[in-house]
C-alpha cells in the first residue's frame, strides 16, 4: 500500500492510500497518478505538489518521491533550462524531463538533445531559477 500526500497551494494537505486494486484502476483509466488526482480528487491548479511514500526493497527503507510539483511542471511544460541548488550547496543546470510509469519522477536532462537522465532530487532542492533558454 502506498501513501499519497497532496500539499495544496493554500497550505493544507490531504493524504490517501493506494492499494493494488486502486493502482490497477489508475493505470487502466488514467495512466498517471497526477491525472487521477486531477480528475477524481482536486484540480492540479490548486496543488503545490504530490508526494508518494515508496519502499525500497534493497535498502529496506521508505522514502518520499515527488511525482508532481507546480514549479517543475512549469519548467517541464515550457521546456526551459533551469539552474538549481541542493540543500548541501551543490549547483546544477538542466532541462526538466519526466520518467514514464504511473508514478513519474522529474529527470535531470543535461542537454536539449539528450535522450534521458538521472532523477532530480526534488525534495532536496532549496533554490531554482530559469536560465531563459528553451529546448525546441
Amino acid at each position: 500500500m502506498k501513501k499519497v500526500i497532496i500539499n495544496r497551494i493554500n497550505g493544507t494537505h490531504f493524504n490517501f492510500y493506494i492499494d493494488e486494486e486502486t493502482k490497477k484502476y489508475i493505470i487502466s483509466n488514467y495512466k498517471k497518478l497526477h491525472k487521477y488526482v486531477n480528475e477524481k480528487i482536486i484540480k492540479l491548479e490548486n496543488v503545490k505538489n504530490i508526494k508518494v511514500r515508496l519502499y525500497n526493497e534493497h535498502t529496506k527503507k521508505h522514502y518520499l518521491c515527488t511525482t508532481f510539483d507546480q514549479r517543475f511542471e512549469y519548467f517541464y511544460n515550457n521546456r526551459q533550462r533551469i539552474e538549481f541548488i541542493y540543500k548541501w550547496n551543490e549547483k546544477g543546470r538542466c532541462y526538466v524531463g519526466k520518467s514514464t510509469g504511473w508514478i513519474p519522477i522529474y529527470l535531470e536532462i543535461k542537454q536539449c538533445n539528450s535522450i534521458g537522465g538521472g532523477g532530480l532530487l526534488v525534495n532536496s532542492i532549496k533554490e531554482i531559477k530559469s536560465l531563459n533558454k528553451y529546448a525546441f
